[in-house]
């Protein structure tokens, strides 16, 4: 005779409890070491206030467009960013502030929920583990304190990306190119589609891209003005990249976590000979790690092979700032689960406590956290961790 289980049995139960049990003591965490609504405001960088990339950049460059003026100095996005924030110049400074409370609490959801996508196997306790690791990720807090848009444009790269690996090619395609149309640097993993043969996936999303980047304020703000617009915008990234490349002026900002200017500040500041190393460094990381990562798409082992492709993203994109690094809780606990072998596990630890806002406050917090580069060498321990993998594939394999 078949026998009911009982109510407490039902799995989908245990999951939520153990989601919610880990917000909790996010939350609570929080509140005990920030002390106060004041501290967690002031205590996070060198800001006082929430939101200061909204009400600053972007939406100065959304009113610039509206009252027909071009690119605005500090607008580092393309224009679609601009233009799409537009709606919020007719609220006040409070409801637009409540609208994106709501914007970024629906991206953090989205980015937990595409994480938790490619978990596999999946328990409560992963379910814990995954959720209390986003909650206490630091980057998430910055990115949520600045009012940024990192956590949204990766929730939308993640889960065109997962689409990718279940043949929504559709899906894939439009997502990856909308997260493009945010920020740039999602192109970047179009070479990961290009390695894995995938021509034509590359092929749509640079042209929806070029849609959303040129056709949108083509017909928005007229063509000519796009083009100033792009022209003025690329003079600005310009003066900050190549001009300065072996320069002491391009470490730059001090919490950029861009690892030739960590390994800079680690020695004091690169000059001469030391300058030079600062550069073979990570572009010796950077062609090893895009490597291993080919060689794991070779062997249709894609997510261990995109986890690779955004670890290696600080290896070249400057400057790398903390809230980038967003998509680390999602990375570390699927490796975690994909990679065999006690050493692995030690790095993926280790990086796991890298990005958290517990080590954030034992190193000193700001500005000691970003100044030592913590984001950066937590990336790092993902491509160690497949390197000291017992399943490393070989150049046969691949």
């Amino acid at each position: 005779m078949a026998t009911v289980p009982p109510p407490d049995s039902d799995p989908r139960r245990h999951l939520v409890a153990a989601v919610l049990a880990a917000v909790i003591i996010a939350v609570l965490y929080h509140a005990w070491a920030f002390e106060s609504w004041s501290g967690l405001r002031t205590g996070i960088d060198h800001n006082q206030e929430f939101f200061q990339d909204l009400t600053g950049p972007y939406l100065s460059q959304a009113a610039a467009f509206e009252r027909g003026e071009g690119w605005q100095p500090g607008y580092l996005y393309p224009p679609t960013l601009a233009l799409a924030l537009q709606p919020l110049l007719g609220l006040s400074p409070l409801w637009i502030s409540w609208v994106w409370v709501m914007v970024l609490a629906l991206a953090t959801i989205g980015l937990w929920r595409v994480g938790w996508g490619w978990l596999r196997p999946r328990s409560p306790g992963s379910a814990f583990a995954y959720t209390l690791l986003c909650g206490l990720s630091f980057p998430w807090l910055h990115d949520m304190h600045w009012g940024q848009v990192s956590t949204l444009v990766w929730a939308i790269t993640l889960g065109s990306l997962l689409a990718w690996v279940q043949q929504r090619h559709a899906l894939a395609r439009v997502g990856l190119s909308l997260a493009i149309a945010i920020k740039i640097f999602p192109l970047w993993f179009l070479l990961a589609l290009g390695l894995a043969g995938d021509r034509k996936g590359v092929l749509w999303v640079l042209g929806l891209s070029t849609l959303w980047l040129l056709g949108l304020p083509a017909i928005a703000l007229g063509f000519e003005s796009t083009l100033q617009f792009y022209a003025e915008w690329w003079q600005e990234l310009g003066a900050r990249g190549p001009k300065r490349y072996f320069s002491g002026e391009f470490w730059g900002p001090r919490m950029t976590q861009f690892l030739p200017a960590v390994l800079s500040r680690t020695w004091g500041g690169a000059q001469g000979a030391w300058l030079v190393f600062a550069w073979v460094v990570p572009l010796s990381l950077l062609a090893a790690v895009l490597l291993t990562a080919y060689r794991r798409l070779r062997t249709r082992q894609w997510a261990r092979a995109l986890i690779l492709f955004a670890s290696a993203m600080p290896l070249w994109v400057s400057p790398s700032w903390i809230h980038y690094f967003v998509w680390m809780p999602w990375a570390l606990c699927v490796a975690w689960k994909a990679i065999p072998g006690l050493a692995p596990k030690v790095w993926i630890g280790l990086g796991m406590v890298g990005i958290s806002t517990p080590l954030f406050h034992a190193v000193g917090g700001y500005p000691e956290y970003g100044v030592g580069g913590w984001p950066a060498w937590a990336a790092l321990a993902l491509p160690l961790a497949e390197w000291f993998s017992k399943d490393r594939p070989s150049r046969a394999q691949s």
